[in-house]
């Protein structure tokens, strides 16, 4: 009988520590997919000011604090997190509200890199996985809408370091917006190429290329490790996590 408080505390223990491993709990990766869809929809009016924009720095909002709750399995992901995100979103907030106050690539920069290290931790997560699960879906396709949201934020560096880089059906883009880099990355990712909006400068297009090279090469990779794990024995699981974070 002394016993049986201690074997419940190491149970107790032992949870905590398997939830720790897991990672974010299974709605954190569906809530922050449902936050790209969102991004996605709502990128489309951002070019409709003055409320198109303040919606769409809602919805980064909405997609950041999603983001960071997905990887927070690792307390120093966690807080990489935060840090990369809070910069981020200060930034954006502050350009709304004191417009030209901020270096003007200064916003995109932090964006992209906050963008580029939550890929990398859902992508780490599906490589982890050691069954396909829910999450583990709803993670891949999380890191896929990343990399695109990633390079969007990199062509709007592209375009404030160097105005003039791309091109909407052969005339030069005084100044990329935000719905157009959204739209050039996604269909460079998914190597759509319609050819109305183009990469002029060289530095635009190896910024192009990169993006269709890691879209071709998630989709390879991680296609076939994701049906790797599912036609394994024991591969196929439910609605728990295996961990999102490094």
């Amino acid at each position: 009988m002394t016993h049986q408080p201690r074997r419940n505390a190491g149970r107790r223990q032992a949870a905590i520590r398997e939830l720790a491993a897991r990672g974010a709990a299974s709605y954190s990766a569906t809530h922050f997919l449902i936050a790209l869809g969102i991004l996605t929809v709502v990128t489309p009016i951002v070019d409709r000011p003055p409320i198109g924009d303040l919606v769409a720095a809602a919805a980064f909002t909405l997609v950041a604090f999603t983001g960071a709750l997905a990887v927070r399995s690792s307390r120093r992901a966690l807080i990489v997190s935060i840090v990369l995100g809070g910069s981020a979103l200060a930034c954006a907030w502050l350009e709304r509200g004191l417009p030209g106050t901020l270096w003007p690539p200064l916003e995109a920069i932090l964006a992209a890199i906050f963008s580029a290290f939550i890929a990398a931790q859902m992508l780490l997560h599906v490589v982890r996985a050691e069954r396909v699960q829910r999450e583990t879906v709803c993670a891949g396709l999380a890191t896929y809408m990343m990399l695109g949201v990633t390079w969007m934020f990199a062509y709007l560096v592209v375009d404030k370091l160097a105005p003039g880089s791309f091109a909407e059906f052969g005339t030069p883009v005084a100044e990329l917006g935000d719905q157009q880099a959204f739209y050039l990355s996604f269909v460079t990712l998914t190597t759509t190429g319609y050819g109305d909006i183009t990469p002029r400068s060289s530095t635009a297009r190896t910024v192009a290329v990169l993006e269709a090279i890691a879209g071709s090469f998630f989709v390879m990779t991680i296609l076939a490790r994701l049906v790797s794990a599912y036609t394994r024995p024991g591969g196929i699981g439910g609605g728990g996590s295996t961990g999102s974070g490094a």
